[in-house]
């Protein structure tokens, strides 16, 4: 649900507004860090202000996931892996991601996102065979 917000944010299909950016507020934890496919990690407050002003930066662009998997779970979390995919110009790339998510009844879905954790598959330079 998460990545059809991020889709449409970024090819600009939603509007630019505060109460719809909110949906990614809402899903994320305060403590929210990421740690991208470069190694670069970020908190909440970084990961926020890129993805808002990134809002239609992408015309375009498609962003999908598959081979979700549970790797382990309580009674209120979740550590997840799957892979994304991302098309944009031309080009797609893959990343296999990482993801804890805990149980917050404001969340949507009422799972709140911790901390999510990319490594490259196949990354931007390198044009994927058509």
């Amino acid at each position: 649900d998460l990545h059809d917000f991020f889709h449409a944010w970024l090819e600009g299909s939603l509007p630019d507004t505060d109460a719809v950016f909110a949906r990614f507020l809402t899903a994320t934890a305060p403590a929210f860090t990421m740690i991208s496919p470069a190694g670069m990690v970020t908190d909440r407050a970084t990961t926020t202000a890129w993805i808002r002003d990134a809002h239609g930066d992408r015309p375009n662009f498609r962003l999908w996931t598959d081979q979700h998997r549970l790797c382990a779970g309580g009674d209120d979390w979740a550590l997840v892996t799957y892979c994304e995919w991302q098309e944009s110009r031309g080009i797609t790339t893959s990343r296999l991601t990482t993801a804890l998510l805990v149980a917050d009844a404001d969340a949507p879905l009422g799972l709140s996102w911790v901390h999510v954790h990319e490594t490259w598959i196949n990354p931007p330079a390198i044009r994927p065979e058509r």
